[in-house]
């Protein structure tokens, strides 16, 4: 066998090529040293590679299994669904898969709607904030009071039902708003129950015919000032923003609070009202809330109102034209600003 100069067997190198590359280079030093004064570069970082499984398909869209799945939602729709163990989740993703349970995301973040809330800043995008932090305040001028106010969407909603009662400074009342069963503690809790008429400052003549030109848009009613009743598309607009934000609930459920058994994913907060007949019997105080809408019905003696009740299972968007006489808690709408 042929042997190579002692020299280049020093250096151990074999490919013909590269022995060429390293005469004219010279192989004398085992290591090169450093320049004068100067420090060996440092080696290349070494990024681990992402973690990659299976590959599969949900609805013909492909997915890494690794950072996603393929979810059915109630209504046997299927969705990919971040996981929450991924190392980053995009933060316009909006719910994560953790075991076999859905939880809401904010900006990339997975949160527990008991303790923080997805709060949309200006410039900012949506950001956790403490639950207790993410109300406003909305303090009623004419009486003093004061309400939890939260921006659900592009819309400002009362947290909270309306407890206005002046007769003097607001005649159309009279004789036509409630506390349940005619206790004052019910009004602290539940909010005032009103006749159409009464929720729309609307003479009682309006209780039997429609209201036509007399009802504007938006039509502030007894709500505070800067404030409206909000209309039927109003509620609608509510829902579907709801339903599209998340659509593993059905939305009456995600603006219930936790103790009527509700997520409350947004602070909405809705509890039972119960409502009066217009015969004066108060009903279903731990079952039903029911809120009036600005909208009437085809029918002069009917408007629209919105219900919740304790079956969740209830057809959704759940609205109503009913007897304006009948008494129905309030909840306001900001003022379109601008």
């Amino acid at each position: 066998m042929r042997r190579f100069p002692r020299a280049v067997a020093a250096c151990s190198i074999s490919a013909v090529a590269v022995l060429a590359a390293l005469f004219a280079l010279g192989c004398s030093k085992a290591k090169e040293e450093p320049p004068s004064g100067g420090e060996a570069a440092p080696a290349a970082e070494q990024v681990p590679a992402r973690p990659s499984g299976e590959i599969k398909s949900c609805d013909g869209v492909r997915f890494d299994t690794a950072v996603k799945a393929c979810v059915q939602d109630p209504k046997r729709r299927n969705h990919l669904v971040w996981l929450c163990s991924a190392e980053k989740i995009p933060p316009a993703e909006r719910q994560c898969l953790e075991g076999d349970r859905i939880r809401p995301v904010c900006g990339g973040v997975p949160f527990d709607p008991r303790r923080d809330l997805c709060s949309v800043r200006a410039g900012r995008g949506r950001a956790l904030v403490p639950r207790d932090s993410a109300f406003s305040e909305l303090v009623d001028s004419r009486d003093g009071k004061s309400y939890r106010i939260v921006r659900i969407g592009r819309r400002w909603w009362m947290a909270q039902n309306l407890d206005y009662a002046d007769t003097a400074m607001t005649p159309n009342l009279s004789g036509a708003s409630w506390c349940y069963d005619d206790e004052p503690s019910s009004c602290r809790k539940r909010g005032r129950l009103y006749t159409w008429t009464a929720a729309m400052d609307l003479p009682p003549e309006f209780l039997e015919r429609g209201a036509g030109d007399a009802v504007s848009s938006p039509h502030r009613g007894v709500c505070p000032e800067g404030w409206h009743v909000p209309t039927n598309g109003e509620w609608n607009d509510l829902h579907a923003h709801v339903s599209s934000a998340w659509p593993w609930n059905r939305s009456q459920q995600l603006l219930k609070s936790f103790d009527w058994g509700g997520i409350d994913l947004f602070g909405f907060g809705a509890r039972p009202t119960g409502y009066r007949y217009a015969a004066g019997d108060f009903l279903n105080a731990d079952s039903t809330a029911a809120w009036w809408t600005a909208s009437e019905s085809t029918i002069g003696t009917d408007a629209y109102y919105r219900r919740f009740s304790a079956e969740t299972e209830e057809n959704e968007p759940a609205y109503y034209g009913y007897f304006k006489s009948y008494g129905r808690a309030l909840r306001c709408a900001k003022d379109p600003e601008g």
